[in-house]
């Protein structure tokens, strides 16, 4: 299990000798000790404590049954699927093992001890040395299905909450960051030295309560970094198990990326804006800051990071503004360079991408190399496999670069594409590249950058407003209050727009039902009319209240429900039902809403595009004539019926480009594109329908429908021009013509 570990260099310049001493210097790199001097953290305002209900059966379930069976267990080697097959009989128990543990902030030693398999880190150029060695901590998998569940709830309030900020990135859904304006910004990148394992279990304690999550839970994590023990392997030795004093946080474990968030969330408790920012992913931080010039930059800075990769990049297009004079962090001296990478994204100094569009299709020509080599993969299969591997290696942070991508840069990703789609149908190489991706199945690049940005620009339009209200009830008087905040702006605190709040009266005239009715109405009163694309959340605890507005009957309170349905109509441009008919008369034109769903939009803008897709007009000529309806979803319902021996002979009907001797005449391999029968030039036409030699084998075709015989797109699975728009193609024509060429044993590669 894991790679081969060869002997290893100390710091010293001496070389371990035996697996003993190679897990020694591993464990000593992998668990670096704290540095001899931390500093006590400033007292800061805590934010208020969030509730965590208990933990139900059915969550844990849930995590039970979504394990991955067989995955590598820990030290007690029971794999999930053992927990799967028993889940009916011992379900109560390990849920009572999970609440007890939670109510006792308390786990099991078997929880807390890792089995550590160390693996190469890609890219490195000595593995002779420890640090280009990660580790992965093999747990329990009992013990991690809690963790899960722990790390779901967390990742919950986190979102909910807003107890990080937006731009710490990893871990996290739908976190983006862009900023432009026309200063010269100078970004400083580190990676945190041990991530995980450097975790400073005290410290992330102090700053897992500051940031709200609750004393009992925070206690439970104590005993969860605490008292840990761990093994190696080492080229099959085992070491003794042995503590870990300075454990930080389990590498392997579900829990650990989330709570590296709150551990090093402080880096980057900033606003994005004009004058500067910082950005973390998990480990990765980085920091920028802008200015006339890189030596204004350099002296509002004050960067000095204990880390060893360290990038300076100063970011202008101005050479008379850029500046290679050093920075000098912790002694070490760092020369500012003309790029770096930034959360995957290779940014040059000009911001060109030139570089990055490289590297992206490198890496999507090698994993379309990957794909192809696998051969015998139904279409299906392959086209799922080309969107998990081949595609987003090319496409990654393509709203960043793909403004960029000039012909020259598209003709380098157009590489892997291409080899993708013949990878998918198994279509010849000369198969033009538009045609290819319309019988494989796959979007263009362009066309999947357009459909990134779409996306973008939607998400980007389309932020929620949370409102939350509040009604108080003490002193002989009742008063109600609120929030107005938006969320988009992630922090809890910093992202306030409006704060209300008011007294209504004496105890004995008013209730705390009331008072939360009137906060209600008072906030969507409040909200300005021309609110546009954006979702409004009004959150409030007294269920009474949302009852009483769900169901309006015969409570208290009516005035105030009748003012909330007022302003809620008013906020979702509702008119009454006369004017609704009125607005549907014939000859009566769209106005843009105030409001429109997500979903809705966004399937409507990639449904306008993909109306706009045509081949082009200097290629797929002989597609063209075959299939009208191409490029479009049709083609995945012929190919993904298939197994590969069908579709590698389906797509040379569809693109003309096959084993007859039109084509083998055109490339050199035969001397004369004639058919053997001497009548007439052997095309796909005369293949099919009048070769007399297969008149035979045509009985499957004639059994179909004798009338569309000699009809080119019919069999294929083509559209004609007298089709209609409601017209699908006849898969039982398709497979009769598959069947009829493979029985002849013309477009079959081994028989010819």
């Amino acid at each position: 299990m894991g790679d081969k570990i060869p002997p290893l260099k100390r710091r010293d310049g001496t070389t371990t000798s035996g697996e003993a001493e190679q897990a020694e210097e591993l464990l000593s790199v992998f668990f670096p000790p704290l540095p001899a001097v931390i500093e006590d953290e400033e007292r800061r305002p805590a934010q208020r404590e969030i509730a965590m209900p208990e933990v139900t059966l059915e969550e844990v379930e849930e995590k039970v049954m979504a394990a991955k069976a067989w995955k590598a267990p820990g030290e007690d080697g029971l794999p999930a699927m053992l927990w799967k097959q028993l889940w009916p009989v011992v379900g109560d128990r390990v849920l009572h093992l999970f609440r007890t543990s939670l109510r006792d902030g308390e786990l099991p030693v078997q929880w807390r001890s890792a089995k550590i398999i160390p693996l190469k880190k890609p890219g490195k150029d000595d593995y002779k040395v420890a640090k280009a060695w990660r580790s992965i901590s093999l747990l329990s998998t009992l013990g991690k299905m809690l963790e899960a569940v722990m790390a779901d709830r967390i990742s919950y309030a986190v979102e909910t909450f807003g107890l990080l900020p937006t731009n710490h990135f990893g871990g996290r859904k739908q976190r983006l960051a862009e900023q432009r304006n026309r200063k010269v910004l100078s970004l400083i990148s580190f990676n945190v030295t041990g991530a995980y394992n450097g975790v400073f279990k005290d410290r992330l304690l102090q700053r897992l309560e500051a940031r709200g999550i609750p004393k009992g839970l925070v206690k439970w994590i104590d005993a969860f970094c605490s008292n840990r023990s761990a093994t190696i392997v080492v080229n099959g030795y085992t070491s003794e198990r042995r503590d870990l004093p300075q454990a930080g946080l389990p590498q392997g474990s579900p829990l650990s990326p989330v709570l590296f968030l709150f551990f090093n969330a402080d880096l980057v408790q900033r606003k994005i804006d004009t004058k500067g920012g910082s950005i973390a992913f998990i480990d990765d931080y980085s920091a920028w800051v802008t200015g006339l010039t890189p030596e204004a930059n350099r002296r509002r800075s004050g960067a000095t990071f204990e880390e060893d990769k360290t990038v300076i990049i100063h970011f202008t297009r101005h050479p008379e503004r850029t500046d290679s004079n050093p920075y000098t962090i912790k002694g070490q001296t760092i020369i500012p360079k003309k790029s770096g990478k930034i959360l995957g994204l290779v940014m040059d100094s000009e911001l060109r991408y030139e570089e990055h569009i490289k590297e992206a299709a490198t890496r999507g020509l090698r994993a379309a190399m990957c794909l192809r080599r696998l051969k015998m993969l139904t279409p299906r299969t392959a086209r799922q496999l080309f969107v998990a591997t081949v595609a987003p290696t090319m496409d990654y942070a393509s709203n960043v670069w793909s403004h960029r991508c000039g012909w020259r840069e598209t003709r380098w990703l157009n590489e892997a594409q291409k080899m993708g789609a013949q990878a998918i149908t198994g279509a010849f190489k000369t198969v033009s590249m538009a045609v290819a991706e319309a019988e494989a199945g796959i979007l263009p690049i362009g066309e999947r950058h357009a459909q990134a940005g779409t996306r973008l620009y939607v998400n980007i339009n389309m932020r929620q407003v949370l409102i939350a209200t509040s009604a108080s009830a003490r002193n002989g008087l009742v008063g109600m209050g609120g929030i107005v905040r938006n969320t988009a702006s992630g922090g809890a605190n910093d992202n306030i727009v409006a704060k209300y709040s008011a007294t209504l009266g004496p105890r004995d005239e008013q209730n705390a039902y009331m008072a939360e009715l009137e906060a209600i109405a008072m906030v969507l009163r409040c909200m300005p009319d021309g609110l546009q694309y954006r979702d409004i959340i009004v959150a409030t605890r007294n269920r009474s209240a949302l009852q009483a507005i769900a169901k309006p009957r015969q409570q208290s309170g009516q005035g105030a429900i009748r003012e909330i349905y007022r302003h809620a109509r008013r906020l979702e441009n509702v008119k009454a039902k006369t004017e609704a008919r009125k607005a549907t008369e014939s000859g009566c034109k769209a106005t843009k809403p105030p409001h429109q769903a997500r979903s809705t939009r966004l399937r409507v803008l990639l449904a306008q595009r993909r109306r706009l897709m045509v081949l082009p007009e200097s290629v797929g000529g002989y597609s063209k004539r075959l299939d009208k309806a191409l490029p479009g979803k049709h083609t995945r319902i012929l190919y993904d019926a298939l197994k590969r021996r069908e579709s590698d002979i389906l797509v040379q009907l569809r693109t003309g480009i096959a084993r007859v001797n039109r084509y083998l005449h055109r490339i050199g391999a035969v001397e004369t594109d004639t058919c053997d029968c001497g009548q007439e030039e052997e095309t796909i036409d005369h293949f099919l329908f009048r070769y007399p030699r297969w008149d035979e084998q045509r009985e499957h075709m004639r059994i179909v429908n004798r009338e569309m015989m000699g009809n080119l797109s019919f069999f294929p699975g083509g559209k004609t021009a007298e089709d209609g728009h409601r017209w699908s193609p006849n898969s039982t024509a398709v497979r009769a013509a598959i069947k009829f060429a493979i029985s002849t044993g013309r477009l079959d590669a081994t028989q010819t």
